[in-house]
């Protein structure tokens, strides 16, 4: 009987120690959103995370689409409105759509159009949760083309005759004014999750804000900024000029390295206190 406590007791700490989950996050990018809530270019590649509880319009001029990503955005079934996207260029195939509800669990006799792109994209719009049931009312995605451009817009679908009548005589109000929100960035992460010494990775952009690093270098040179937990790069311009947008969340201790065409290199270092 002991014997057997004692197997049951390190079998039970064995599958305890095993499941021990490690997550790490690393900073990668930042897409900088502009007045008007605009995005010059955005690449996503795991899950962009876009809710902040208001319902907001995205003007986006690049959007590229790595495999099949999936972005969360806010809703409200209720008034049939939600975060939206004008996109001038895509690259890509699909992306998966998953909403988070501001509103009362109610629905209305509305088609939601979420998003406006060329008429040649062929980008496709999925929803995470196809069956989903909200006040007797499932949604489809649908694309039309109108005015040279492919609108694609969320279709309500009631179950029964009864709901049918009643959204009928809805009176529907327009909203014509999207908020705008404070964030100033979309911030790119690569989270690696270690289980049973197994590594996943994946990426993850969220909103945030940042704060502009700037300063001048020899042309075509190199300049890396490292920080205390990450280290990222761009190019000096042609005139001389370079700048970086750093998390708030990430700024710390900085070293500021310049690799010259010629293969100079130049340190500078500056204490968190100072950004």
């Amino acid at each position: 009987m002991i014997k057997k406590l004692i197997l049951t007791l390190s079998l039970t700490m064995f599958l305890s120690c095993s499941n021990i989950t490690n997550v790490e996050k690393t900073f990668l990018n930042t897409y900088p959103i502009k007045n008007s809530n605009e995005i010059e270019k955005l690449f996503i590649k795991g899950k962009l995370d876009l809710r902040n509880d208001e319902i907001n319009l995205y003007h986006i001029e690049n959007l590229i689409v790595d495999n099949i990503p999936k972005i969360l955005l806010d809703i409200n079934y209720e008034k049939g409105i939600v975060d939206s996207f004008i996109i001038n260029n895509t690259m890509g195939d699909k992306v998966i759509l998953s909403f988070n509800n501001l509103g009362k669990n109610r629905t209305i006799r509305k088609e939601i159009i979420f998003a406006r792109l060329p008429k040649e994209s062929t980008l496709e719009f999925k929803l995470d949760n196809e069956y989903q049931v909200i006040d007797n009312t499932i949604f489809e995605i649908k694309s039309v083309i109108k005015n040279n451009y492919k609108w694609i817009k969320l279709v309500p679908y009631f179950l029964d005759e009864d709901t049918f009548e009643e959204k009928a005589k809805q009176i529907i109000e327009k909203e014509v004014s999207p908020s705008f929100y404070e964030n100033d960035l979309i911030i790119e992460l690569n989270n690696k999750k270690t289980i049973n010494n197994t590594v996943y990775k994946e990426t993850e952009a969220i909103l945030g804000n940042g704060k502009v690093i700037r300063g001048y270098g020899e042309p075509q040179s190199e300049i890396i900024l490292e920080f205390d937990t990450f280290k990222i790069s761009t190019m000096v311009d042609s005139n001389g000029d370079w700048q970086l947008i750093i998390p708030d969340s990430s700024i710390g201790n900085l070293k500021i390295i310049q690799k010259t065409i010629d293969g100079k290199i130049i340190y500078t270092e500056l204490p968190g206190d100072q950004l």
